[in-house]
């Protein structure tokens, strides 16, 4: 099961996350409004793949991403006030890829060796860090 979600607000209107048991797939995409993930999300224990692009406002990934020990792949894109990554991305021992792309306070937290955020995530096979975006408006 793949979900997409565009909207301009939060979870407004109590979207039941708990009934999505199968879901394996999850796109937050041109959200500028979205500041946190939805709480009932971290009930959705089959994710994947998750996507999070064209979200300004994200804030932080909160630290119950370590209920998605099925999570294979994680993309960030364009998430300009999302400055750091939970310490709970270093539980994550499922993800295989982490791409972070265009999102310059992030970037330089997660730089190999040196980053504050580089103990987090050091342990993840595939790291795609890509200072620029591959589609421009």
């Amino acid at each position: 099961m793949f979900l997409s979600v565009e909207s301009d607000g939060n979870d407004e209107h109590g979207m039941q996350w708990k009934g999505l048991k199968s879901l394996i797939s999850l796109e937050f995409t041109g959200m500028p409004k979205l500041v946190s993930l939805p709480l009932g999300l971290q009930h959705v224990t089959s994710l994947r793949r998750l996507q999070i692009s064209d979200c300004s406002s994200l804030m932080a990934i909160p630290e119950w991403i370590c209920n998605w020990a099925s999570l294979e792949l994680f993309t960030i894109s364009r998430c300009n006030g999302l400055t750091s990554l939970p310490e709970a991305m270093s539980r994550l021992t499922s993800l295989k890829k982490l791409t972070i792309q265009d999102c310059p306070i992030l970037l330089r937290r997660c730089e190999q060796e040196r980053g504050e955020d580089w103990p987090k995530i050091a342990h993840i096979p595939e790291l795609l860090f890509l200072p620029w975006s591959l589609v421009r408006d």
